[in-house]
């Protein structure tokens, strides 16, 4: 046992640790056995979590570090307002009877490196900044002996990535937003992976085991990021009042295209999970490129507010400048207004007989960290 006092809160009817550990080790697979073994190992020896560690960047913002540790009781983290209990790692940790520290202190990942593959965009910087955001959280967190970000189309690219890692084992998580032709075949190929039998299989390659994960936005937990993301923005803006959730339509805005359906079925399943949880008076799709298009929202909602959140990874050219002007911005003062650094749509904005809140894409959420490190999990068990 760890004599260091706990720095998480542990919820409601937590059971021992006797009990917690009794807990896993009747799910009897062998892999999660040894997952269990590990993480009693490493108990001892994990790190106190930190107010930063708790709450991860906000979005745009460089959030400074902080030199208090995180209360070990519920309450205000200084100077961050929020509480241990709420923080997205501790949360997703209690869901699934661990607690926060244990499966990342694992030796295998620890000593892995991980590699971020995106897209990247020559006419938007922040479709670079939003993986970079999270390579340099998980970073400070000290989970990967190395994090290491490729682009596809951007400098630094794919080609060379292999130049600049080190560690035996790597873990490559695709962050896209669904499969597709880049995560099946540009992303493997340009890494020199073979025909993949198994999304996580590890292959071997140069010397190195390689994992290759499954991309973030196929992942069911992506629903808290958007989630987080609807709450977030009308949380900031509040004007006249905040909406309830229960009075409010919930719009998830894909990119849709006819060449590919796993687009649109991404989407569509976050749309099935959010409505399974009855938090939004109606839920649905809409598409840049695909029917029902963005610009019906106005005529889909039932309610008279409305929450739009961009199913993307980064603040690109769709989410900055196209939708805002398929929600009904005139395309002269979306440009203005992104010549003068302001938010190309005003939140909230009166439109058509609603209320409209627009928020970031979802791959600056802070939480987006928990999911990609779920990604790994799932590629060390296999």
């Amino acid at each position: 046992m760890c004599s260091e006092p706990d720095c998480y809160e542990q919820g409601p009817g937590f059971a021992s640790q006797g009990s917690h550990w009794s807990r896993l080790r009747a799910l009897s697979t062998p892999a999660l056995r040894n997952t269990v073994r590990l993480m009693r190992a490493c108990v001892p020896h994990r790190p106190a979590l930190s107010c930063r560690s708790v709450r991860g960047p906000s979005p745009g913002e460089g959030a400074p570090d902080c030199a208090h540790e995180a209360h070990s009781k519920p309450g205000p983290l200084c100077p961050q307002r929020r509480e241990v209990s709420d923080a997205p790692e501790v949360r997703f940790a209690r869901r699934r009877g661990l607690r926060y520290g244990e499966v990342l202190n694992e030796t295998e990942i620890k000593a892995a490196a991980l590699v971020l593959v995106g897209h990247g965009a020559t006419d938007h910087a922040e479709a670079a900044a939003t993986m970079c955001q999270h390579a340099d959280e998980l970073r400070r967190r000290g989970v990967f002996r190395e994090v290491v970000v490729a682009f596809w189309k951007v400098e630094p690219k794919l080609d060379g990535v292999w130049s600049r890692v080190t560690a035996a084992r790597v873990f490559v998580v695709p962050m896209f937003v669904s499969e597709g032709y880049f995560t099946e075949e540009a992303i493997p190929a340009a890494l020199g992976l073979a025909e993949l039998g198994g999304r996580t299989s590890a292959q071997e390659l140069g010397g190195r085991s390689v994992h290759y994960c499954q991309p973030v936005g196929t992942h069911d937990r992506m629903t808290d990021v958007i989630l987080e993301r609807a709450a977030g923005v009308v949380r900031r803006h509040p004007f006249p009042c905040a909406p309830k959730p229960e009075a409010t339509a919930l719009f998830i805005a894909g990119h849709g295209t006819e060449r590919n359906g796993n687009s649109r079925k991404s989407v569509e399943r976050q749309v099935a999970l959010i409505r399974q949880r009855n938090l939004y008076a109606e839920v649905h799709a809409v598409f840049m490129e695909e029917a029902p298009r963005i610009g019906e929202v106005y005529a889909l909602a039932a309610a008279r507010k409305v929450v739009v959140v961009p199913f993307f990874m980064s603040n690109g050219r769709h989410v900055v400048e196209d939708i805002p002007v398929l929600l009904g911005e005139a395309e002269g003062v979306v440009q203005a207004r992104l010549q003068q650094g302001l938010p190309t749509w005003r939140n909230p904005t009166d439109r058509r007989g609603r209320r409209v809140w627009y928020s970031g894409s979802v791959g600056p959420e802070p939480s987006l960290a928990e999911v990609i490190l779920e990604r790994v999990r799932e590629a060390a068990r296999d």
